[in-house]
């Protein structure tokens, strides 16, 4: 277990902002070591004060090797620290084209079964008002770092957004063949004007799916249009999975720009990853079923089978009584 210790000592009421900057510095970060039976066994503290520096993951491999991943001068750095060891063994990092401040409007980290690769993206506003993807691998058996960067207002055509690209949410990285496959969603806003008032109205959001070669240079991107205006923000995140050589993602559509009376749909989207092209694109009305709200990222899945949860407002003036619905789906390929 890996413990972060910040610079935060109290919440300063009159000046959050000056708070969360010392919530997000990092002083030391503690390894501590278990035994079967949970007793600390040792506790390392690694050497190294992340001064300048913005901690953004730690991940651990089988082996009981950590990777901390952080953010500075420039660059997203990625070390290796072995076990009850406090000196870092190794160190990979990439450029971070553009970057103005280390405030990233998302990140994803994973380690691989290959033990020593740990694969990101990260999401952040250039100085020249881009909004950029960094997506890395870094290769510690070879010491070689691979990474390309893209400013995705251009990819995906968000610069029509008045209102600007909101925030990132990266869903998944994952491997098929000799590609590595990123899937990302992007929310967005616009500005509504009605009248003398003004509106911000949430698009949340499209879905790109990208294709990267092993050194982790663009094949193809595929853009999965999910706009579903609303007048809140959702947070609702997609779901997938990949069954053969099939990549199902799994969303929430929000039709029309409605406040009240709202009609929602749900919508799976099967991706040929030989092909890399869009296989079948299916909505559903769960309106006329159960009249909910589909959480496509907390779907669990069984094989090939599916289990959607229906979240249902049984009370819509109280907003107080909810139920849950399960409905299973199946794909056999």
């Amino acid at each position: 277990m890996a413990l972060r210790y910040s610079s935060l000592e109290h919440i300063k009421l009159f000046n959050q902002e000056k708070s969360l900057e010392q919530m997000l510095e990092t002083q030391r970060i503690d390894w501590i070591a278990f035994d079967e039976k949970m007793n600390v066994k040792s506790t390392t503290t690694l050497n190294n004060n992340f001064a300048g520096e913005r901690v953004l993951m730690v991940l651990s491999n089988p082996k009981g090797e950590i990777f901390v991943a952080s953010a500075g001068q420039n660059k997203l750095i990625t070390e290796k620290y072995v076990q009850e060891k406090a000196d870092k063994v190794a160190s990979l990092s990439a450029d971070l084209p553009k970057i103005s401040e280390y405030n990233f409007e998302g990140y994803y980290f994973d380690s691989c079964e290959d033990e020593q690769i740990v694969t990101c993206s990260v999401c952040y506003r250039g100085t020249d008002k881009t909004f950029n993807t960094l997506t890395a691998k870094f290769d510690f058996s070879q010491n070689q770092t691979f990474s390309s960067s893209a400013d995705i207002k251009d990819v995906m055509g968000l610069g029509k957004f008045k209102g600007g690209v909101e925030s990132f949410d990266q869903t998944g990285i994952d491997y098929y063949k000799n590609n590595w496959i990123t899937i990302q969603q992007y929310n967005t806003t616009s500005i509504e004007v009605r009248g003398s008032r003004t509106y911000s109205l949430y698009n949340s959001a499209d879905i790109l799916v990208s294709f990267f070669n092993e050194k982790m240079q663009p094949v193809k991107q595929l853009s999965i249009k999910e706009y579903f205006p609303t007048y809140e923000y959702m947070g609702k995140d997609p779901g997938y999975k990949i069954i053969g050589n099939k990549l199902i993602i799994l969303t929430d559509v929000f039709d029309g720009k409605k406040i009240f009376n709202a009609k929602y749909k749900f919508r799976y989207v099967i991706i040929d990853l030989d092909k890399m092209e869009i296989a079948q694109d299916t909505m559903i009305d769960v309106n006329n079923r159960f009249n909910s709200i589909v959480y496509a990222s907390r779907t669990v899945w069984v094989n090939n089978t599916a289990l959607i949860f229906h979240l249902i407002d049984t009370n819509a003036f109280s907003q107080k009584d909810f139920a849950v619905k399960l409905e299973k789906l199946e794909f056999n390929f």
